[in-house]
């Protein structure tokens, strides 16, 4: 019912974003001498990119809110290969390599989020900035001992990692998408300046250099493995691996929380491993594979910054919501009015720069910690095939796998007292907290669980009569009960007292999954080819995208639907289908020389391949004045794949490569 300013409606239309890589990539090998040989590999990368976040071609956010990212990498590496005996090997590796990013954003502004309408002003959570130099060091020893094939080795990796990222550096407000009658609505300020529902934004609690993480991971592993003959046509490998990682330590920490002060490292990382191939019968025909083991994975430096800048004394966060007082009022001299009005602490576009006395009973930090037992995720890898040659151009396999990952990542806020449920299951904290001088204590803990059972059935015909082709179908289930990947921010828990609710599919879960691909040779030259990938849709969370728990938390509320509160990823995704052909004609100069000429058809059937983004989550609806949830837009697949994004829209392109 309001009609836009004429500056708003100016930010609608069409922009423009790129994406420009360029890679260079150089090497060579040298014969030092009949037990020697040397490798020297060498690697550029760099990228720019404007309006980088350009990933779907449907946006609901101004063009200021976008940024520009710069990337360089440089990767020398180098290897040599000596033969000490006939029956010793060594090879030895080593590389330095750096990925240095940058993120500016278009606007020095606050972002103004109006929820069910879109998003003004800056990036809130940049500049960004990331730097990683890696040295590492790999050793291999193998050794022909009569019947038995040993290997040994070590890799030692030091990562120094500095990042600068930090969630609302120049602030967000955050407003309510209401009417207000009788106000002349003109201007950007004055149409989202009317109904502030929140603030917040990270300060400087010290240094400003210290908003910069700057750390050193490191990590080492020795293994020892044995392939050897048990019986005529049965071979087993077997193996150890032990791997460990130290991580760096922050230097300030919350009084009395001890998980602001350490970091705990993982030293204790065995990794057994064992398999077994037998050839039956002897002639090469039916294969038959197994294989377990346990594996581990390591810690990105990506989850140890916040406990560095975000440990409640490093930086601050201000966050400040108005009350329900105030926001159900157009009187803004009412007790709440703490974001509009004349006794406003705080208004729009305005953001701190200096911490006023005023604010101190409401900037209760935002502390990130880790829990004294956390641990790097284990996996256990099992898995049995059998391979069978029909004919001797066809060969079919059928493959089972299961695996079952614990200690995976996971953050939650420990500062909550238990919530009462209502009668949807719907979890409602007290606004109390346990640590009265801290609001969201975000602890990382290592408790979330997954496993994965899949069957694979292949097809497999090699080149013979001028075509072949492979068939794959998959049939899997894939739960856990935490799908985050690296996160930085969300918490997406509704319940950090009911953990075991959270159980359910993963974001990740591919019930069903077919992939067909041949190539033809059509002779003169011409070889066509083409492959289809098509599987049934992954699950995905609905939310309402606004604090409806008192935990000050927009990331975890869901909406009650038919009476009950929708459980983690109960929803499911648009099914994908892609095909893509290419047709390709080839020139012989020579025995050395050859030219090919190409062109290659991506999504040829314009499939639309509609998604929720990489997080799975679709907004169920906006709250209502009555503060439920409603159902304006649930179910509407608001993001697509960008063209750079494998099954998106339809292109085509042109290929010239000469060989020689």
């Amino acid at each position: 019912t309001i009609t836009l300013p004429a500056d708003i409606a100016a930010l609608e239309g069409e922009r423009r974003g790129t994406n420009n890589p360029t890679a260079l990539f150089a090497r060579t090998d040298f014969i030092l001498n009949q037990s020697n040989t040397l490798s020297l590999q060498y690697t550029y990368a760099r990228l720019r990119g404007e309006n980088f976040s350009f990933e779907s071609p449907r946006q609901d956010a101004a063009e200021s809110t976008n940024y520009t990212r710069t990337t360089d990498s440089h990767a020398p590496k180098g290897s040599l290969i000596t033969i000490l005996n006939p029956n010793l090997i060594n090879e030895i590796r080593a590389q330095v390599a750096t990925d240095n990013r940058l993120e500016d954003p278009n606007a020095d502004a606050p972002q103004a989020s109006i929820t069910g309408f879109g998003t003004l002003g800056g990036d809130p959570g940049r500049p960004r900035s990331f730097k990683s130099t890696r040295y590492q060091v790999t050793d291999n020893l193998t050794w022909n001992a009569g019947a038995h094939r040993l290997r040994f080795g070590f890799d030692l990796n030091i990562s120094r990692v500095e990042q600068q990222r930090e969630s609302n550096i120049q602030g967000r407000w955050d407003y309510e998408n209401r009417t207000i009658s009788g106000v002349n609505v003109t201007g950007i300020e004055n149409f989202i300046a009317r109904r502030p529902r929140r603030f917040r934004q990270t300060i400087a609690g010290f240094n400003p250099e210290e908003l910069i993480f700057r750390g050193t991971q490191k990590e080492s592993a020795l293994f020892v493995q044995d392939k050897f003959d048990l019986a005529r046509g049965l071979s087993v490998n077997a193996g150890f691996r032990w791997e460990s990682q130290v991580q760096p330590q922050p230097a300030r920490s919350f009084p009395g929380l001890p998980q602001t002060a350490r970091i705990p490292s993982d030293t204790k990382m065995f990794q057994p491993r064992l398999g077994l191939a037998w050839n039956v019968g002897n002639n090469g025909k039916t294969v038959i594979r197994l294989s377990s083991g346990l594996f581990a994975a390591r810690t990105p430096a990506n989850l140890l910054q916040r406990v560095f800048t975000n440990n409640g004394a490093t930086t601050l966060l201000v966050d400040i919501s108005e009350s329900t007082a105030c926001r159900n009022s157009t009187d803004s001299n009412r007790a709440g009015c703490l974001l509009r009005g004349p006794n406003a602490l705080i208004t729009y576009p305005n953001v701190i720069t200096t911490l006023p006395a005023a604010f101190t009973f409401l900037a209760r930090p935002r502390v990130f910690g880790f829990d004294g037992d956390f641990k790097n995720p284990r996996s256990f890898q099992a898995s049995a095939s059998i391979e069978h040659r029909l004919t001797d151009d066809l060969t079919f396999s059928a493959t089972y796998t299961r695996n079952a990952t614990w200690n995976l990542q996971r953050r939650i806020d420990k500062n909550l007292f238990a919530p009462t449920i209502n009668a949807a299951g719907f979890p409602i904290f007290p606004t109390t907290r346990p640590i009265a001088n801290v609001q969201v204590l975000s602890i990382n803990e290592s408790t979330a669980h997954s496993t994965y059972d899949a069957l694979n059935l292949s097809l497999t015909r090699r080149f013979a009569r001028k075509f072949q082709f492979q068939t794959h179908y998959t049939w899997a289930r894939n739960n856990d009960d935490d799908s985050n990947e690296r996160n930085f921010s969300a918490e997406r828990t509704l319940n950090p007292f009911a953990l075991k609710a959270e159980a359910g599919p993963s974001k990740q879960d591919v019930r069903h999954n077919l992939n067909v691909s041949g190539l033809f040779d059509l002779g003169r030259g011409f070889t066509a080819s083409g492959i289809i990938v098509t599987r049934s849709g992954f699950p995905y969370t609905a939310v309402i995208a606004t604090d409806q728990q008192n935990d000050n938390n927009d990331d975890n509320d869901r909406p009650v639907i038919n009476g009950r509160v929708a459980g983690r990823n109960s929803f499911r995704q648009p099914y994908f289908f892609d095909l893509d052909m290419r047709l390709l004609k080839a020139f012989k100069f020579s025995e050395t020389k050859r030219l090919e000429l190409s062109v290659e058809a991506f999504n040829v059937t314009r499939n639309s391949n509609r998604n929720f983004g990489n997080d799975a989550i679709s907004e169920y609806g906006v709250p209502t004045a009555s503060g439920g949830p409603s159902v304006a837009t649930f179910g509407q697949p608001i993001f697509a794949p960008s063209t750079a994004r494998f099954g998106g829209p339809r292109q085509v392109q042109l290929g010239v490569r000469f060989k020689f």
